[in-house]
């Protein structure tokens, strides 16, 4: 397990990244200014990173591996990354900008039960960035007639992840997300 963490390692700090200009992401930055891909991306990553960081800690000092615990910190790593690895492999520019917008459109809608029961809502809020999804998406030939609220599953950007990454083990990363969801939830069946 050592060997897997050195990797951490050689990761490049998120705060050193730079969007090289006319690159994919800086492009598709500019056909989504309200949250540009690149922010999203680094925002999923870092998450990905404290999650193994977590579980290195875990591991390292503590000499000891947590029965459910560290299932979850795994699976959080692989949404995490599968989220990124979505974002980025649209294919065109206009799919990959349309994932963008209906990824900020997604995280704002499963967020809206937690702010109505703590009465942080924002009705005019959430119009106006709805009004300003669409307006970048109008901007999308491709994409115009896309339902950008049609519903994102994490088990579809798991596929698409898998589909896009040589895979490195007899194991996908769904089938790995999978077996870590039932051991974090206390899946018996998972676990035997």
């Amino acid at each position: 397990m050592a060997a897997q963490f050195e990797r951490l390692d050689s990761l490049q700090p998120l705060i050193d990244v730079k969007v090289v200009v006319g690159s994919q992401l800086q492009l598709d930055g500019l056909a989504n200014p309200y949250d540009p891909p690149a922010d999203q991306i680094v925002t999923l990553e870092a998450g990905a990173e404290d999650h193994l960081a977590a579980l290195r800690t875990l591991v390292e000092k503590n000499q000891t591996v947590h029965l459910y615990a560290t299932y979850t910190l795994i699976r959080g790593s692989i949404e995490s990354s599968a989220r990124a690895v979505w974002l980025l492999t649209g294919g065109t520019r206009d799919k990959r900008v349309f994932r963008s917008l209906q990824f900020i459109l997604h995280n704002r809608d499963i967020v809206e039960p937690l702010a109505k029961a703590w009465n942080l809502t924002n009705a005019e809020g959430y119009k106006s960035m709805k009004r300003r999804l669409l307006a970048l998406q109008e901007a999308l030939p491709r994409v115009r007639s896309k339902d950008l609220s049609s519903k994102l599953t994490i088990t579809a950007m798991l596929d698409e992840a898998d589909r896009q990454l040589k895979k490195k083990s007899d194991w996908s990363g769904r089938q790995v997300w999978q077996a870590c969801s039932g051991a974090a939830h206390g899946n018996k069946t998972t676990m035997g």
